[in-house]
């Protein structure tokens, strides 16, 4: 198993070498945060979607590409390299369905 830092980060699928498995995963990354003065806890942030292709071994796309929690675990993984490759100060992944 490759340690996240040994990992490649792509942000366009035509960048992947021919060959490499990756796991794609989308994130937001913040881009404003909003705060109304006039209410007490009214605030909400504004992301961008962005797909990342995080380079995974043939080994570890065989273990996840049929397992949802494993792919899920091994995204969760990664978070932090991600983070890194993004330059975010903070990031937050999100349980929720994409439209």
């Amino acid at each position: 198993m490759q340690q996240p830092s040994e990992r490649q980060i792509f942000f366009e699928r035509d960048h992947l070498p021919e060959g490499m498995k990756a796991l794609v995963i989308r994130v937001k990354v913040p881009r404003l945060y909003l705060i109304a003065d006039t209410h007490a806890h009214e605030q909400t942030t504004i992301f961008d979607d962005r797909m990342v292709y995080v380079e995974i071994s043939p080994d570890e796309w065989l273990r996840t590409k049929d397992d949802p929690a494993a792919a899920d675990a091994l995204s969760r993984e990664c978070g932090p390299l991600i983070q890194q490759a993004l330059g975010a100060a903070w990031h937050r992944w999100h349980d929720q369905e994409w439209s």
